[in-house]
């Protein structure tokens, strides 16, 4: 909630936004009964299991090391794919037709003027001792 409303001062919008948990995070949201008994979902909770308004839970080895959750605005990411490697077979064995194979990567950047759509929650015992400024 104190992340969101955060995002929101800072003139964020509340749509379009994606939540990315740690799975050990989110046995703590199932678990915490201020989240599952008295939220917007409690109900649904309840019935099925359903944890509010987490997206996506990753695993731990996809985020950076002390990491808990990742809010990020849509629009404050760009996401370039690039394909490396195309590969294409006519009638390879067991398959009639064409067969493409291709290889793509994966990047993100976060430009200065959007950085305010991304919230990172860290475990406080692996916060840097410097702040990381905008030089």
């Amino acid at each position: 909630m104190l992340a969101s409303a955060a995002m929101v001062d800072k003139k964020v919008p509340i749509t379009d936004r994606v939540v990315f948990v740690t799975p050990l995070y989110y046995t703590y949201l199932k678990l915490d009964k201020r989240f599952t008994s008295y939220g917007d979902k409690a109900q649904e909770i309840a019935t099925n299991g359903a944890v509010g308004l987490v997206d996506v839970v990753a695993p731990t080895d996809y985020f950076p090391e002390g990491v808990n959750y990742i809010i990020i605005y849509k629009t404050a990411l760009l996401l370039p794919l690039k394909l490396s490697e195309y590969l294409q077979h006519e009638n390879p064995q067991g398959l009639s037709g064409w067969l493409c194979e291709g290889r793509i990567y994966f990047d993100a950047f976060v430009l200065k003027n959007k950085k305010d759509g991304i919230f990172v929650s860290v475990n406080s015992s692996y916060v840097a001792d410097e702040a990381v400024t905008d030089e």
